[in-house]
């Protein structure tokens, strides 16, 4: 008897779907790129001067962001996995608020972090070369 035969219909019910399984390894995979991204960032201290140097010094300054703000997509996206879960919620429209609300602040750190990889990498550049408008 194949296996999909045995389950009982409470069991088929809580089965991860196709949508819900792609947004929870979505949210899996952002979750380590950010984390990747996160652990590689150099920590920037002192003056703006001594941070454009250490931008400057960090060659993976644009793939490091990147990782960063790719990962804050997946995670934006894998996060309704929970919402999609298929288990009724004691509050769904706090669910529904909060999620909204997370979403929405990851979208604007997403957006900070990819303002970041440009100019900051293009400050610190001029910085460097001496240029007298920085």
């Amino acid at each position: 008897m194949p296996m999909a035969e045995t389950r009982t219909a409470a069991e088929a019910a809580h089965a991860p779907s196709g949508v819900r399984l792609l947004l929870a390894l979505l949210l899996l995979a952002g979750t380590v790129l950010f984390g990747i991204g996160a652990a590689l960032h150099p920590h920037l201290t002192g003056s703006s001067e001594a941070q454009l140097a250490t931008i400057s010094a960090t060659a993976h300054w644009r793939a490091i962001h990147l990782a960063l703000a790719s990962g804050s997509v997946l995670v934006m996206c894998g996060s309704w996995s929970y919402f999609l879960r298929g288990r009724p919620f004691a509050a769904p429209a706090v669910v529904l608020v909060a999620l909204v609300l997370f979403t929405v602040g990851h979208a604007i750190n997403a957006l900070n972090t990819i303002y970041m990889t440009g100019a900051g990498a293009t400050i610190s550049e001029r910085n460097a070369g001496g240029s007298a408008g920085v």
